[in-house]
C-alpha cells in the first residue's frame, strides 16, 4: 500500500511541476475568424464575444470578417494562419 502512495505522490508531483513552467495563454492577439459579412447575426454574436474575453484573459482579441464562398474563405484564411 505504501508503494502504491508513493506512485501516487511522484505521478501528482510531476504532472503539476509541468503546470508551473508554462506561461500565460494567450501570448498575443487572438483574431475571431467570422467567415460571414459583418453586421449578421454571427458578427453580432463574435463582437460582444471577443469584448468578454478580451475582459476575461487581458489579452486583445479582433473579429475579422471574410465573407464569400459559403464560408470557404474564412476557412481558408484558418487553415493558411500561423498558429
Amino acid at each position: 500500500m505504501r508503494r502504491v502512495a508513493v506512485i501516487i505522490v511522484a505521478v501528482v508531483v510531476a504532472v503539476a511541476s509541468g503546470t508551473v513552467a508554462q506561461e500565460a495563454y494567450p501570448t498575443r492577439p487572438v483574431t475571431i475568424v467570422n467567415p460571414f459579412p459583418p453586421g449578421g447575426i454571427a458578427d453580432l454574436t463574435a463582437r460582444p464575444l471577443a469584448a468578454a474575453l478580451e475582459r476575461l484573459l487581458k489579452q486583445p482579441f479582433v473579429v475579422s470578417n471574410k465573407p464569400g464562398a459559403a464560408g470557404a474563405v474564412g476557412a481558408q484564411s484558418v487553415a493558411v494562419a500561423k498558429p
